[in-house]
């Protein structure tokens, strides 16, 4: 019971911190925005397709394909980082996109 209210006591300061950033930096939150969770969600599948018809051989053909959407899935992603202003996550965007540009190519 002790150690849930310490988690919930965690989670609002660090809710309230997120807010006053964001107020001090003038960036938006849009962290709960329905395009956050299907950037999350289409990355997850993303990889899955990547992975899974190469991995059971059921129609690869379709390898390269989620590597090309999931290049351009990342792209929305570094889109979302330059938008708030979070320059230093961009650089795991572009070695991701490099990657799923590296299966694409090689996989066709």
């Amino acid at each position: 019971m002790n150690l849930t209210r310490r988690f919930e006591k965690l989670g609002r300061e660090a809710k309230q911190a997120l807010r006053e950033y964001n107020r001090i930096s003038g960036a938006v939150d849009i962290s709960s925005s329905p395009s956050v969770s299907f950037i999350g969600i289409a990355e997850l599948v993303g990889v899955l397709g990547i992975i899974v018809p190469q991995m059971a051989n059921i129609a690869p053909v379709l390898t390269p394909i989620a590597a090309i959407g999931l290049a351009v899935i990342v792209l929305f992603g570094a889109t979302f980082h330059m938008m708030r202003k979070e320059y230093k996550q961009i650089g795991v965007n572009i070695v991701f996109f490099v990657l799923a540009v590296v299966v694409a190519v090689g996989r066709m």
